[in-house]
């Protein structure tokens, strides 16, 4: 080798070793950092936008609700530090299943603030009560909560109602059998043009012919369904990177129609109907936003149109996701579905289900409990994520419910982890077991579920839209159940088939995939007509 390819390989190997180094350095630390609590190690940080299109892009089940509450058991404490190499620079992850300890760090907000810059992609339309934190989040909620109103959770019965009238009087045609190949094809079309109603106050029917009006490329209908399905991508790329292909291009067209249609819903509000006769939320909010311009700091058209739009994907996926799942128990279980079925007669005495009115909320518990339960073993968002603001410490039980102080410096990641907290076998009993009667117990253990249950999140930024997506998730339940039963679609008998691989073989329908929320993976389901 001459002397110029000599020093060439001498300088590589040292860049080599040099970088070799700084990475054991950079572990020691980080081993460090984990202060005595037990820790895993891992290539990616789970977090991380780079996860997340990793994840949706090839359809994986997320880590998170496959391990549920093992890695805490292995670990031997309620909590457990996860060290993230990649992408830089490498940091640690607190991950939290102890309901105290997520208590303490919800209510110290300033210690542990939102880690806003895993949700900065969500603000495509403009900032929101997700994106934002401090003062900001503070203006936001406050105008936002009055949209949440008692008239605009009938609105949502009413029109979830509405929805399902057509799909079983048009699109089925009441046929005595449906059989669905993947119900979240349903579940995504019911959520969307419930949320085009009760959210934007455009009504959308099954069969609507959707035109597109001068100065558009898309109709309404299909802008609102290409935003809610493409929000993964166009969250996790630039328009920069969307730019380089044709399928990139399209989502961001996708997302110039939907502005589009926004700011001429403002402009049409703003100059149309009288206050008293409209309660979806886009016009809940312009409402409150305009009587806040007069008292307050005013709230911009484009943060008007960053809230609703986040409505829209919290309101969309997630009850979408949630109900597809809800049914899949319900198939594998005809106990429970019967049970349900049973309280939806009783309540609906001689009315059908679809002229029951908001009243009958209060009469189904049993299908609400169906929904939390649902929930609590497959949580739309697996984990909530904080950030370690500064130097702190944490009381951490261990798996003998002993307390014990571990310190999390500052700039740590802080994971409350719903999908561990929720099948925590010290906090619930039959954690794996889907069982909706376990919230129909006494008041005590009720508020021992609510503590232990953060599907919707917790403390003050509880999610604001809860009484939303429970009214809608209980009305498509009562609807469909009471005229359809649910069953399994492959459920035949297989010759010399153990039990065991039955339930392996049955439990197939409950598979996930990780994207911005957890996705049915297939959920194929057969209807049977009652009457």
């Amino acid at each position: 080798m001459s002397t110029s390819g000599q020093t060439i390989a001498l300088a590589a190997a040292s860049l080599v070793t040099l970088y070799g180094v700084q990475k054991i350095l950079e572990y020691r630390r980080l081993v460090a950092q984990c202060g005595g609590l037990p820790y895993k190690v891992v290539l990616l940080n789970p977090v991380s936008m780079l996860s997340f299109a990793l994840a949706a892009i090839r359809g994986l089940p997320s880590d998170v609700l496959e391990d549920g509450y093992a890695p805490f058991e292995e670990a031997g404490y309620e909590a457990y530090f996860k060290i993230c190499l990649f992408p830089r620079p490498s940091r640690i992850m607190l991950h939290v299943a102890d309901p105290d300890a997520i208590k303490d760090i919800s209510m110290r907000r300033t210690t542990f603030p939102k880690n806003l810059e895993i949700y900065k992609g969500l603000a495509v339309f403009g900032n929101n009560i997700i994106a934002s934190e401090g003062e900001e989040w503070r203006k936001y909620h406050r105008i936002a909560a009055p949209a949440f109103s008692e008239r605009n959770v009938r609105m949502v019965w009413n029109e979830t109602c509405t929805v399902m009238r057509g799909l079983m009087d048009d699109v089925w045609a009441n046929a005595p059998e449906i059989v669905v190949p993947h119900l979240l094809d349903i579940t995504l079309p019911i959520a969307l043009f419930v949320i085009g109603a009760a959210g934007f106050g455009r009504r959308i029917s099954w069969d609507a012919d959707d035109a597109v009006p001068v100065g558009h490329k898309l109709g309404f209908k299909a802008a609102l369904d290409a935003c809610a399905h493409d929000m993964g991508f166009r969250a996790a790329f630039s328009d920069s990177v969307l730019n380089l292909t044709a399928s990139g291009r399209r989502v961001r067209m996708e997302f110039e129609e939907l502005d589009k249609y926004m700011l001429e819903m403002i402009h049409a509000r703003r100059s149309g109907d009288k206050r008293d006769e409209r309660y979806d939320l886009f016009s809940g909010l312009l409402d409150a936003a305009d009587e806040e311009a007069g008292q307050r700091v005013a709230i911009s058209d484009r943060e008007l149109m960053g809230n609703i739009f986040i409505f829209l994907v919290a309101g969309h996926e997630t009850t979408a996701h949630t109900i597809c799942f809800a049914l899949a128990y319900l198939a594998l279980d005809p106990e429970v579905q019967d049970k349900l079925y049973a309280e939806i007669r009783e309540a609906m005495g001689k009315e059908d289900s679809f002229n029951a009115g908001y009243e009958m909320m209060s009469k189904v518990p049993f299908a609400l409990a169906v929904f939390h339960e649902t929930l609590r073993l497959q949580p739309a968002v697996v984990g909530i994520p904080k950030t370690a603001a500064e130097d702190t410490s944490i009381v951490i039980r261990d798996s003998a419910g002993s307390p014990h102080t571990f310190p999390v410096p500052a700039g740590a990641l802080v994971m409350l982890n719903a999908a561990a907290m929720q099948r925590n076998p010290r906090l619930w009993t039959d954690p794996l077991v889907f069982d909706p009667s376990r919230w129909l117990t006494d008041k005590e253990t009720f508020n021992h579920h609510r503590d232990t249950f953060i599907a919707f999140s917790t403390g003050a930024r509880r999610c604001i839209g809860q009484r939303f997506s429970e009214t809608e998730a209980v009305a498509i339940l009562c609807c469909l159940l009471s005229r359809y039963s649910v069953h399994l679609t492959h459920d035949e008998d297989v010759p010399d088939e153990s039990a065991e691989a039955r339930r392996v073989r049955r439990e197939k329908v409950l598979d996930s995939v990780a994207g911005a929320t957890i996705a049915p993976k297939k959920v194929p389901l057969t209807f049977r007509r009652r009457y």
